[in-house]
């Protein structure tokens, strides 16, 4: 397996064994709260490039209140934004190691998936993984060599 898809393979088994682990440590919701759930899951998934993406907007586009979708989110132990971050994170990591997407400078993928503030990227950035967007993409392509 190359670098690059040894890395693709590492992140889909860790986002699969997490999802794994929050199913078995969510206490169970009804069939109707888990289709809106998943159904509200493809919704932000569709939509992480929109920066204007939060609660409020999520809830309004499926007539929902606020709070209901906040109840929705922390029955699975998580809350709405941190997802919509977490999310944006992922993207943004993994199109920073793309070789077809290397000519992007880094603010340009941020913006892309959401972000409109440069500073704040980086910051959250490196807090997730450890590592400045600038250092991990050089990190990546100097062991591609």
């Amino acid at each position: 397996i190359s670098k690059g898809t040894g890395d693709s393979v590492v992140d889909l088994t860790l986002e699969l064994i997490t999802a794994c682990l929050q199913a078995h440590m969510s206490p169970p919701i009804s069939k109707v709260k888990q289709s809106l759930f998943d159904d509200v899951i493809k919704y932000i998934h569709g939509n992480l490039d929109d920066p204007n993406l939060g609660p409020s907007i999520i809830a309004h586009a499926f007539n929902i209140s606020t709070r209901y979708l906040h109840q929705l989110f922390s029955s699975k132990g998580i809350t709405v934004s941190s997802w919509i971050l977490d999310k944006r994170l992922e993207q943004c990591r993994r199109q920073l190691i793309l070789m077809d997407h290397y000519k992007n400078n880094i603010t340009s993928i941020a913006y892309q998936w959401g972000f409109n503030d440069s500073s704040h990227f980086s910051k959250v950035f490196k807090k997730k993984y450890g590592i400045s967007p600038s250092d991990y993409r050089k990190r990546h392509f100097s062991n591609m060599h």
